[in-house]
């Protein structure tokens, strides 16, 4: 996302190095009053994921008549207000920050236009020319399968002096079944992504894939915790732990199967209509 920034912004970020860690909120929020050559932030801003760890913040305002922005700020000049206390996904630390009139100068923004469009204005690549549109859902989604898969290894670590019975052995061909499904649909998705500017058609699929991706890998993790036994419960177990964090992955809106699907079928429909059959 730092590399939207115009040419200035992106030197005073990486000037000392390359090992700068960048944290981001994507959501407009706070306040900004113009002055000058740049705006005065205030106000609070959530999910703000490895902020404890980060130099900078990326966190977004809409001034007064103008398209939303992203502002990078340095982490000396915000709060960390910890509040990260979730269901899942807990080392993430995405705590809110909290800003009060701290200024940004122009050259350490960007308009959030160019990122959601992907067009990057001071550097060239397929990487800036991807919208978190397309790279947001496999990304999420693909999280979700990396410990649905630690499960399933944690789950079979037992086997090792016994033999799985029919329902265990079921169960187990059924799991590796919808998260091999999973992983085709999301490696899909990422190819799609990495070759730059996506189709609208590429961009509604690689939604409608990954919602499709985290609903088997939902399934697969919840039929895994049911037959994990009562050890599974306990606050301090990994296949606790695995479990949690896949259902809160799962909520993120950039899976949700109802605005992933329409936005999909429009799309498909929206392309076919834009054909002129005569051309055909």
């Amino acid at each position: 996302m730092a590399g939207y920034l115009p040419a200035e912004g992106q030197r005073q970020i990486w000037g000392k190095g390359a090992d700068v860690l960048i944290s981001a909120s994507f959501r407009p929020s706070g306040s900004a009053s113009a002055g000058g050559t740049g705006w005065t932030l205030s106000g609070h801003w959530h999910y703000l994921s490895g902020i404890t760890y980060a130099d900078w913040a990326l966190v977004c305002f809409a001034p007064n008549g103008e398209g939303a922005r992203y502002a990078a700020i340095p982490v000396s000049e915000l709060h960390i207000v910890d509040d990260w206390s979730t269901l899942g996904m807990r080392g993430t630390g995405s705590h809110s920050v909290q800003l009060n009139e701290v200024f940004v100068p122009q050259h350490r923004t960007f308009l959030k236009q160019d990122l959601w469009g992907g067009k990057a204005r001071a550097v060239a690549g397929p990487c800036y020319q991807v919208s978190p549109v397309d790279g947001d859902p496999p990304l999420f989604a693909g999280v979700a399968l990396g410990a649905a898969r630690a499960a399933i290894d944690l789950w079979t670590s037992r086997w090792r002096d016994f033999r799985p019975d029919s329902e265990m052995g079921i169960a187990y061909a059924r799991s590796l079944a919808e998260l091999d499904a999973a992983s085709l649909l999301l490696e899909r998705a990422c190819r799609a992504s990495d070759t730059g500017l996506l189709s609208v058609i590429d961009t509604g699929r690689n939604g409608r894939d990954s919602s499709l991706a985290i609903e088997y890998i939902l399934t697969a993790i919840g039929r895994i915790f049911r037959l994990s036994g009562s050890q599974a419960h306990f606050d301090q177990s990994p296949a606790l732990r695995h479990w949690r964090d896949v259902q809160t992955l799962a909520s993120h809106v950039a899976l949700r199967q109802d605005l992933n699907f329409s936005q999909y079928t429009k799309g498909l429909w929206q392309s076919q209509e834009s054909v002129d059959p005569r051309a055909a």
